[in-house]
This record gives C-alpha cells, structure tokens and sequence, in this order.
C-alpha cells in the first residue's frame, strides 16, 4: 500500500464486535485505527464479553500510539480511551 513514506501496520486482534476485526496502526503519526472494535457483539444481541474486551484493552495499551480512531465518534487520545474501557469492567 502506497502511503506517500508512511507504514500502515494491518492486523487481526481480538474485539467484541466481530471475530474478523482488524486494526490499523500508522507508527509515524501514532495512529490508531480500531473502527468498530470497541462496540458491543453485533452478532449476538450486543452481548459484552469482558475477557475479549480485556484483551483488546491490552493490546491498546502496547501500541505506542497517541490517538485512536474509531468507528462512529471523533479521534480520541489513546488514555481517554482506556479510561473509558475501564470502566466497562
């Protein structure tokens, strides 16, 4: 993928909203890309599974990374959102 000079790191991580979800990491702008990783099970009735979540919460917090982006709300820095991700659990 061409991004003019930048690295887009593309992988599959555990989330609560889909087994297929992927993340996108940009390491040269410490961006963070989750999309709809955050949100409920969208295939079982938005059921909340915590150890899933507290998978994906760990996997944020060793991403060097300063902002995350998600799917349906603006940029947040990375400590907001784990503080709020805490608090589900």
């Amino acid at each position: 993928m061409n991004l003019g000079g930048m690295t887009a790191e593309i992988f599959h991580t555990e989330s609560l909203h889909s087994e297929d979800t992927v993340v996108i990491y940009i390491p040269e702008e410490k961006l963070l890309f989750l999309g709809d990783a955050t949100s409920e099970d969208f295939f079982n009735d938005g059921y909340m599974d915590i150890e899933k979540l507290k998978t994906l919460v760990n996997h944020i917090e060793n991403i060097d990374c300063e902002y995350c982006i998600l799917g349906h709300t603006e940029p947040l820095k990375k400590q907001d959102l784990l503080d709020y991700l805490y608090t589900l659990y």
